[in-house]
């Protein structure tokens, strides 16, 4: 899977995620868990599902890695600072992303947690926020 296909297979299952919580939380809280495995809608459920069996951890890695070498190619052997304004804004943008492939690797290895992470920590934001600026740049 490649690193675009990673960052729009989060960007998918944060906003399904997202979607079912606001419509069914209770007290304010949400159980992602319990209700992906048992009380959500079959559509919902298999949606989310077949995205979250595609993330494998090497997946996650092999973006990560891709985000890597796209930082160092923008910088072709010079300093942070030597480059333009907007290929800073870019590599800022990869370091974000990096950043939150990374917390995905780590929240993907504790399945209850990764969807606390995704929607309400953070996760899908971060993501949405630097995708219109990395996702051209790992075409």
């Amino acid at each position: 899977m490649s690193a675009v296909e990673v960052i729009e297979n989060l960007i998918k299952i944060g906003t399904i995620a997202a979607d079912a919580a606001e419509k069914n939380k209770k007290d304010g809280k949400f159980d992602y868990v319990g209700f992906f495995s048992s009380a959500a809608p079959a559509d919902i459920a298999s949606a989310v599902n077949t995205i979250l069996s595609s993330l494998k951890t090497d997946d996650l890695e092999a973006a990560k890695n891709s985000v890597e070498k796209k930082q160092k190619d923008l910088l072709a052997g010079k300093q942070l600072h030597e480059l333009s304004t907007e290929k800073i804004v870019q590599y800022s943008s990869l370091t974000d992303t990096k950043l939150t492939l990374q917390t995905a690797i780590l929240k993907r290895r504790v399945e209850g947690d990764f969807f606390t992470w995704l929607v309400d920590g953070g996760g899908l934001s971060s993501i949405i926020k630097v995708a219109k600026v990395v996702v051209p740049l790992l075409v």
